[in-house]
């Protein structure tokens, strides 16, 4: 009778374990992204690989810490290994729940987290640049105008000197013609008033 007590006691505490050893053995191995990691750029894939081989049925979600669920695409289960495509993933946490079928025919499921945070680039700080470029070119483009004015104001001020000299040159040549043409004229109003009282006398 002893023994039979015994022999139950031993079978239940087998029965009773063997799930437990089984969850134990048939678990999640690695991961990619691994639990706890945080990625410097976006993930577009998840993989999962497990201690034991997986029947089909086994599959996986993944959720924002929004709660969201994101939609996961070709779900693949090749022995131990499961994966699936995700859409490229925003900075922020994300949660991976996973459920597998072991080869026992035991349901298990657990997740895990990742995060997420890439550096995204910044157009604000090229902005600064490029202004302080044009307002460069354009101080400089405001430097050069000024000169023009100035040759300007320079080519005024020669011409009238210009002129004034033509002008200065022509009447030193000019008063002498007249000079020339009032002797000539006085000469000649002489001549023909002498010619004329000769005639009357």
């Amino acid at each position: 009778m002893l023994k039979k007590t015994f022999a139950l006691l031993f079978v239940s505490v087998l029965l009773f374990l063997s799930p437990i050893s089984v969850q134990a053995h048939t678990g999640l191995k690695t991961s990619s992204p691994a639990g706890g990691e945080t990625l410097d750029k976006s993930v577009t894939e998840i993989k999962m690989e497990f201690n034991t081989d997986i029947e089909p049925l086994s599959n996986f979600n993944v959720q924002n810490n929004k709660g969201e669920t994101i939609k996961v695409n070709d779900i693949k289960i090749e022995k131990n290994l499961m994966s699936g495509k995700v859409d490229a993933l925003p900075n922020g946490d994300y949660t991976v729940g996973w459920k597998i079928v072991g080869r026992d025919g035991h349901p298990i499921e657990n997740k895990f987290t990742f995060s997420i945070n890439k550096i995204e680039p910044d157009a604000k700080t090229s902005e600064p640049q490029a202004t302080g470029n044009s307002s460069s070119i354009g101080s400089s483009a405001s430097d050069t105008k000024p000169a023009n004015p100035a040759s300007k104001n320079e080519a005024t001020e020669i011409t009238p000197a210009v002129t004034s000299n033509e002008e200065g040159a022509n009447g030193k040549y000019l008063m002498p013609i007249i000079l020339v043409v009032l002797f000539v004229s006085a000469f000649v109003i002489l001549i023909l008033v002498r010619a004329f009282k000769g005639k009357k006398g």
